[in-house]
């Protein structure tokens, strides 16, 4: 019989593949209430992964901040989660909009602009999927964003 593992290698091990999420949440979505917005929908949710590059987790999050500020401002934002692993290197956004001009205004925002031309190099990886929801969808699943984010996603 071969001995459990000491409690702080376990505790490692499960922290390595942690990578836990903010709640959904945002101007048109409150999670105790649902969605507050009138727009009728088709929704676009759009699921981004990052790899920071090693030795920029520093200026990753500067910039990251600075996103999530601009973020929560955006006009025709429903709700947003954001995801990252604990121990590891990868970050994700899952972000609802309104429409697909929405979506646009905020990508041509200062602080995103600043990000994507300082992403080769904050980053190793950036992916990104986008789809429509219905109204009844919202807030969309993690995993079924992680699973379009693997068979669709694109990289930038």
């Amino acid at each position: 019989m071969r001995p459990s593992p000491a409690p702080l290698a376990l505790a490692l091990s499960l922290a390595l593949g942690c990578a836990p999420a903010s709640p959904f949440e945002g101007p048109g979505y409150d999670p105790e209430r649902g969605l507050l917005t009138d727009a009728p929908g088709p929704f676009l949710a759009v699921v981004t992964e990052a790899t920071v590059a090693e030795g920029q987790r520093g200026p990753f999050g500067d910039r990251a901040e600075d996103i999530e500020a601009e973020l929560i401002r955006a006009p025709g934002l429903v709700g947003a989660s954001l995801r990252g692993e604990l121990l590891g290197d990868a970050r994700w956004t899952l972000s609802v909009w309104e429409d697909g001009a929405a979506l646009g205004r905020f990508v041509g925002g200062e602080a995103h602009a600043r990000a994507i031309q300082d992403a080769d190099a904050l980053t190793d990886e950036v992916r990104t999927a986008r789809w429509e929801l219905g109204r009844a969808e919202v807030p969309p699943d993690w995993d079924e964003a992680l699973e379009r984010l693997e068979a669709e996603g694109g990289g930038y």
